[in-house]
């Protein structure tokens, strides 16, 4: 078998790797929706073939069909990794580049399914902001992992604490927790930043400012510029926008209309 042939089943083998585990976790999810009963135009019907569940299990089994034909044509096809193949992995998986490209999957993952459903939608874009921009800026790994690291502790903390959905618009301890964060994470900066250079790098005197007002100016934006719903609206900040805005701002307004 020629090299190429060999590289190209390697390749079939890790795709079909990444399609099984997909089709697997979208199958699971969609065990939630009921087979047996069904709805059919708002009325109940036990018929399963008026499921809302038959075309996801037909999609997503028919692509956990292909992935593991897909799979076992490649081991048959020699692509099955060597010991040779996984240790080049591994030191590839060392390498700096990959590490930051993993801490910034790992950070993008915390804000999208543990922050934004449940810490208010500026406190948690500013804390992603900042440690996105100070972690990658200057190429340096260790300002990257102290980064992630106050970016992941108030996401597990509002995963664990408010994991439920019932539970996304209780007290604020989430969202004091991700602010808390926030001002570690900028602390931080200036000193870590002052010990290395020796002074405060012109990018850090800006950042923090910017990572604050973009999604606060986009939230008020979105909410009474465009009329458009915004994550969390019972989130520390937005909560205290909204009533002053409506209570507050909005009669004074009208009143001058008047």
């Amino acid at each position: 078998m020629t090299d190429d042939k060999r590289s190209l089943r390697q390749k079939d083998f890790w795709t079909a790797i990444a399609l099984m585990a997909a089709s697997l976790g979208l199958l699971f999810k969609t065990l939630e929706i009921p087979l047996f009963q069904a709805r059919a135009a708002g009325v109940a019907d036990g018929k399963w073939y008026n499921s809302a569940a038959i075309v996801p299990y037909m999609v997503f089994g028919l692509l956990l069909v292909l992935s593991v034909s897909l799979l076992v044509i490649a081991i048959r096809g020699d692509g099955l990794p060597t010991r040779d193949d996984l240790e080049k992995i591994v030191a590839q998986a060392r390498a700096p580049i990959f590490q930051k490209f993993c801490i910034i999957c790992l950070m993008l993952l915390a804000y999208i399914f543990a922050l934004v459903p449940r810490v208010d939608f500026t406190l948690a874009t500013a804390l992603v902001m900042m440690a996105l921009t100070y972690g990658f800026y200057e190429g340096r790994i260790r300002p990257a992992i102290l980064s992630l690291l106050l970016v992941m502790v108030p996401a597990a903390y509002a995963l664990l604490v408010h994991f439920p959905s019932e539970q996304w618009a209780k007290p604020h301890d989430d969202d004091i927790v991700t602010l808390v964060g926030f001002v570690i994470l900028v602390a931080m900066a200036l000193v870590e930043a002052v010990r290395t250079h020796g002074s405060l790098p012109g990018y850090l005197r800006y950042v923090p400012i910017i990572s604050f007002l973009t999604p606060l100016l986009l939230v008020i934006a979105m909410a009474f510029g465009f009329h458009q719903n915004v994550p969390n609206r019972t989130g520390l900040l937005f909560s205290q926008i909204e009533y002053h805005y409506y209570v507050t701002l909005k009669p004074l307004l009208d009143g001058r209309k008047d």
